[in-house]
């Protein structure tokens, strides 16, 4: 096949929907973005966060590989520089600790005021015991996380693949939520239907708006679109039987991209 017989998909037009569901976040409520898997979610999702009026903040517990506690990770990525800023005082004054002891002398007792080290030496051994212990408490990051000083305005919260997560992580999620309920925009992202197959299940309880993906992402939108992409490519006319091959419900986005990979190959 020549290489200008190759169909290129062109990009799906949701501008206008990703404004209109950029513009209901300004209410501080919990959303749920509904679609099966590889129907386009993510792809509406970054179009939404190309908007400069909001910023998606996204948090895939099912793909993380994460020993922190669900709190940590979310504050983490809701106030990145804080975070690091305080792990990094954190090591610091454990460095400094070390460097003043009698094993370790650098001569930086001289220079350094001895208020300093004290507060260093302090701060070190609060962490040791912590570690010590292996106190599993995530009182620290839940004040952090309800702190009036640390401003959360501009901010979504994105729980993904909320569907894929084990019953443990939905369960510690459930945590944030109480957290951060009013706080911030809330989007659960997943498949709505296997949520449902769930018994009592808590998240359907709490959703204040069920967000459907835009129509040009429908399957029925799509491979539509594709075939007539397909026939005024080749010149051809598809039968109606062929074309309902294609328009089902369930082949998606993802399955429209393989198929397309095919035909080029082909």
């Amino acid at each position: 096949m020549a290489e200008n017989n190759f169909i290129e998909l062109d990009k799906i037009e949701t501008s206008t929907a990703a404004q209109n569901f950029a513009n209901l976040l300004n209410e501080n409520k919990t959303y749920f973005l509904n679609g099966p898997w590889g129907s386009g979610k993510s792809t509406f999702l970054n179009e939404v966060d190309n908007i400069k009026q909001i910023k998606l903040v996204t948090i895939d517990f099912w793909r993380l590989n994460d020993s922190r506690s669900t709190l940590e990770t979310v504050f983490a990525n809701l106030h990145p520089f804080v975070y690091w800023g305080l792990r990094l005082i954190v090591i610091l004054c454990i460095a400094l600790s070390i460097l003043m002891t009698n094993v370790v002398d650098l001569g930086l007792s001289v220079c350094v005021p001895n208020w300093v080290v004290l507060s260093a030496g302090v701060i070190a051994l609060i962490v040791a015991i912590y570690q010590f212990l292996k106190i599993k408490s995530d009182g620290f990051f839940s004040c952090l996380l309800t702190s009036k000083c640390l401003s959360l305005s501009g901010k979504v919260l994105v729980i993904d693949d909320f569907d894929r997560m084990t019953k443990e992580q939905q369960e510690a999620s459930y945590k944030v939520f109480s957290l951060l309920n009013g706080k911030l925009p809330i989007i659960f992202v997943g498949d709505i239907e296997l949520l449902h197959k769930n018994d009592n299940n808590y998240l359907s309880k709490i959703i204040d708006r069920r967000i459907e993906l835009p129509y040009d992402l429908h399957p029925n939108k799509i491979w539509s679109d594709y075939i007539e992409q397909l026939e005024k490519k080749f010149k051809i006319k598809l039968s109606d039987e062929v074309k309902s091959i294609f328009i089902l419900d369930t082949k998606n986005l993802r399955d429209r991209e393989r198929f397309n990979d095919f035909v080029n190959l082909e």
